[in-house]
């Protein structure tokens, strides 16, 4: 289902939610991208290989493997309230798996083909695919298991007040 859709528009379907604002501002757009160097370079494929890349990003919607694969669906009348509440559901269902030994990797990579999966799921008029999750045993030994992005210092990120 993913790859037709994919194939005819790589950057995905029109979504009036999409995954990143449009013109994502600094910080931001440099951190992001950022990351996404970082894992190309673990796993070798350099920038002007774009096949090389593609075909890596194309294991999203095979869930890299994973034997569970998670959609979650929100209401999208729901505000951005209940959206911080699902990342935090998400975040949950993470550290569970983790404690029992397994790995999850979130996939907003599925918010590009919304309207296909509304389709694909017959989701509700007001239902939506908010996003994906991979569960499993995690390969510790492929190299993108080694990657540990960069983050921003505590002070560029939070300002604590009375502590």
């Amino acid at each position: 289902m993913a790859a037709p859709v994919i194939a005819a528009n790589p950057r995905g379907q029109e979504t009036d939610r999409p995954i990143y604002p449009k013109d994502l501002w600094e910080p931001y757009e440099s951190r992001r991208r950022r990351v996404g160097e970082m894992m190309y370079e673990v796993l070798d494929i350099p920038r002007e290989n774009r096949e090389g890349r593609a075909a890596w990003f194309s294991n999203n919607f095979r869930f890299f493997g994973a034997p569970v694969a998670v959609f979650v669906v929100i209401d999208e009348r729901m505000g951005h309230g209940q959206w911080g509440h699902t990342g935090m559901y998400l975040q949950t269902l993470a550290l569970l798996a983790e404690e029992r030994g397994w790995g999850s990797c979130f996939q907003e990579c599925w918010g590009m083909l919304r309207p296909a999966l509304k389709e694909y799921f017959k989701l509700g008029a007001s239902e939506m695919i908010w996003c994906g999750m991979a569960v499993g045993k995690p390969d510790t030994s492929h190299p993108v298991n080694t990657l540990r992005a960069e983050r921003a210092c505590l002070d560029e990120t939070a300002d604590l007040r009375g502590f």
